[in-house]
Order: structure tokens, then sequence, then C-alpha cells
């Protein structure tokens, strides 16, 4: 009776384990990584230049990722991911000014962007973006903080001192991290103040 027990205990058991087997595909996480010469365009550059950083990368609306690099001669190109290839984008100002996924990881990288009559403008080097849900940017250089508007991109935001990160927020609203401090605008139409830490012992710097 006992062996009889052990048999019908074993028998439930294996039969539990066969129905935990799943002999079907199933949808699995995986992470492919991709580097110049492996998997990324690299040595393709007409004017004999190499890529040799990427420095920005977005998502866009439809699932495909783009991307800023600098190459060798320290310009700007454009690269996109269609799910399997990553491949050279051009022309480069064609798809600057009509994308503001291509322009946001351009402006961030450090390339010139377009101003009011379709001309290039420089300006000094970006370190550091942000975007807020209707695809408008927010982009920082090291003493200025630029939004874009319906008209054009102005400057939200200048500091004598060293900008570090810049952060979009709900309304319009800016965050500015200096070496001096933390700052806020809370509104398209407000002013920027400063954040102090919740305990005056403390100090942003």
């Amino acid at each position: 009776m006992r062996l009889l027990s052990y048999l019908a205990i074993f028998t439930i058991a294996l039969s539990a384990h066969a129905q935990t087997i799943i002999n079907e595909p199933f949808p699995q996480e995986a992470r492919t990584s991709f580097a110049f010469g492996a998997g990324l365009p690299g040595d393709t550059m007409p004017d004999g230049s190499k890529l040799a950083n990427v420095t920005s990368i977005a998502l866009t609306n439809d699932g495909r990722v783009v991307a800023g690099a600098i190459s060798s001669l320290q310009n700007i190109e454009l690269l996109e991911f269609d799910g399997q290839t990553w491949y050279w984008v051009r022309p480069f100002f064609e798809h600057v000014s009509n994308s503001p996924y291509h322009s946001f990881v351009a402006s961030t990288s450090g390339k010139a962007y377009r101003g009011d009559a379709g001309d290039a403008q420089e300006d000094d080097r970006f370190i550091d973006g942000s975007r807020w849900p209707n695809g408008m940017s927010v982009l920082a250089t090291g003493s200025k903080v630029w939004e874009d508007t319906a008209k054009k991109r102005r400057v939200a935001f200048h500091s004598g001192d060293l900008i570090l990160s810049v952060a979009a927020g709900p309304n319009q609203s800016i965050a500015v991290g200096t070496v001096e401090g933390l700052f806020l605008r809370d509104s398209e139409k407000g002013e920027f103040v400063p954040l102090a830490p919740a305990d005056a012992k403390y100090s942003w710097n």
C-alpha cells in the first residue's frame, strides 16, 4: 500500500512538472550592442573621416532610433536604426530642419542649429538637452538654456556659473542645475527661482 502511495505521488508530481514545460516560441528580452566597425557605420564618411563617438540618442514615436555622432574631424553625423541595421543619414540639414528627433540629437551633440532665415547658426557646444511631450526641445550650453517655441529658439535662462544639466517638465517648466545651485521655472511664463535644499545645513554644491 505504501509503495502504491509513493507511486501515486510521483505520478502527480511528474504530471505537474510536465505541464510547466513550454514547447512553443515565446518573447524574451534581449540586448544587442553595436560598435563602430561592428554594426555602426564608421568608415564611409565622404570627407575621409571616421565616426569617433556617439554623443546623443533619441527614440521616435514610430519606434525608430536616431543618434548623433562626432567624426574624427569634429563634424556631427546623423545615424538611424530601422530595427535591423544602422545607416548613415544624409543630407544633414534637411533632416535637422524637418525632424525634431534628428534636430534634437544634432543639437545636443554640439551641431549648429538653423536660424529663422534657414541658415546655419553656430552656437556654443550644447552639453545637455531635454524634450517636452509636444516635441519641443530644451537645450543647454555652458552658460545658457535655450527653448524651442512655435516661432523660434530663444534663450530662456542665462547663468554666470557653469550649467551642468537641464530637464523639461509639465506645463513647459524647466529645471536647471548649475555649479552654484538649482533653478526652476514652473510654467512657460514663469520666472526662474533658486531652489534651496529642505535642510538649511546643506547646499547643492
